[in-house]
């Protein structure tokens, strides 16, 4: 037998259904309950990964942001060491 909700099914036989009625809709509303609850437990989930990714973002982004103002400054230097040997190589000549 299915999973029911029990008062459910004994409202409906003393409310006049059979009891083949009762306990279709008793298992029917049970597995609707059960979808509804497993629904709430992604809802719940999903809003924890959403307020993670908002707590993150700003980390991300000043990380992101370090990362790129440290590889200009790299840039700079390569270029500096370009321009010197540039200059050496013409010393050469």
């Amino acid at each position: 037998m299915a999973l029911q909700l029990g008062a459910l099914r004994a409202a409906l036989i003393d409310a006049g259904a059979s009891v083949e009625k009762a306990d279709k809709a008793a298992e029917e509303v049970a597995g609707w309950r059960r979808k509804v609850a497993d629904t709430e437990k992604c809802l719940r989930v999903l809003t924890l990964l959403v307020g993670a990714n908002i707590a993150l973002t700003p980390m991300s982004l000043a990380i992101t942001f370090a990362i790129s103002v440290r590889l200009s400054g790299i840039s700079a230097q390569l270029s500096d060491i370009g321009g010197q040997l540039a200059q050496f190589a013409a010393r050469l000549h």
